[in-house]
């Protein structure tokens, strides 16, 4: 990873006696792919137009390249913006619309050709130039909004929701696309969603909020197994939570069982919230097991089934690809390594 260049110090935000974003500290390295994850009215938008200068903080600082930019307006930081509506100049053709910011700095007209042709190609948009925005798919158009701001080669690109209108598949592809565009163009992504799937696919990085402050900034991997709270378990997949308490190192008891677990360092006889993911379980029979109950539901989600148990009044989820028909008793046994314990919020 590169350099730290960009950093929040203590920034907040306040609209209306609510702080949107409090007190946050947060750096993000050069060439970094960065998500800020979370709920409507998170504060995720807000940061990234603090970044932008769309916005203001009413405290902390803004710093980009060791420089602090909180009274810079957008046009005067290294950064461009694409937006969840894209923002393109109906009366122009996608060529103009993307050659609008060049021609404001007066690049001179063959730099223009050049520069909008490679951005052009690097959307997959090579033969559109001349075709008019309003002819064009939702995805095309934001491919044009894409080109646009990268035609100016911004050492930061921030992206509010630019995926939110379009259609899963084309949502997917263009994600493989984004990601792959911002390791070959080697600038700084600040991308902003609500969609899980989507942070955990682009991503080198996670950032998850709620309610203005940090929950939790890691990779993606990190981010699924190792969940710092209830809330960044539930948000990020799914996941079977229960009550535990941490009899010694290696051993917790949940569900009237006790299990061997990986996790050091929480005191003995504390009280420990226990996450399994569904996929983590196996099935195995129901004599012997320490779980056992009868399948309660079972739905086919294209790749594995998705069943439901109630064990001691208790709902179990779990992910399997054999099927397993609907009053079958199962047994429920998982691996040390897939129990995952967190601090229960005090």
């Amino acid at each position: 990873m590169g350099k730290k260049l960009i950093e929040l110090k203590g920034v907040t935000k306040v609209y209306d006696d609510t702080a949107v974003v409090d007190n946050i500290n947060l750096y993000i390295n050069e060439n970094e792919f960065v998500t800020l994850l979370g709920p409507s009215g998170c504060g995720k938008t807000t940061t990234l137009r603090m970044i932008g200068g769309f916005e203001k903080p009413d405290q902390g600082e803004i710093i980009v390249n060791g420089v602090v930019v909180n009274d810079l307006p957008p046009y005067e930081r290294p950064v461009n913006t694409v937006f969840q509506r894209y923002a393109l100049f109906p009366h122009l053709n996608v060529f103009d619309n993307v050659a609008f910011g060049l021609r404001n700095r007066k690049v001179p007209k063959d730099e223009i050709q050049v520069r909008v042709t490679e951005a052009l190609k690097m959307v997959s948009l090579p033969n559109y130039a001349t075709r008019k925005v309003t002819n064009l798919s939702g995805g095309q158009q934001q491919r044009v909004a894409i080109a646009r701001a990268i035609v100016n080669r911004p050492k930061i690109l921030l992206l509010d929701e630019p995926l939110a209108a379009l259609d899963l598949k084309l949502r997917q592809s263009m994600q493989y696309e984004l990601k792959e565009m911002q390791r070959k163009l080697g600038i700084t992504f600040i991308y902003v969603t609500h969609d899980q799937e989507e942070a955990l696919t682009m991503s080198d990085t996670i950032v998850v909020m709620r309610d203005g402050h940090i929950q939790q900034i890691g990779t993606p991997f990190g981010i699924y197994n190792e969940p710092k709270n209830r809330f960044v378990a539930n948000f990020i997949g799914e996941s079977n939570l229960f009550d535990g308490v941490y009899v010694q190192d290696h051993l917790v008891r949940f569900m009237g069982n006790e299990w061997d677990c990986i996790d050091l360092g929480f005191a003995p006889d504390e009280a420990v919230d226990v996450i399994i993911r569904p996929e983590d379980w196996d099935i195995i029979p129901a004599e012997g097991a320490k779980l056992s109950g009868p399948i309660t539901s079972n739905i086919f989600k294209g790749v594995h089934f998705e069943l439901c148990t109630i064990i001691n009044g208790k709902e179990i989820v779990i992910h399997t690809y054999e099927n397993h028909p609907v009053g079958e008793v199962i047994g429920l046994k998982v691996d040390s390594f897939e129990i995952h314990l967190m601090k229960v919020p005090q």
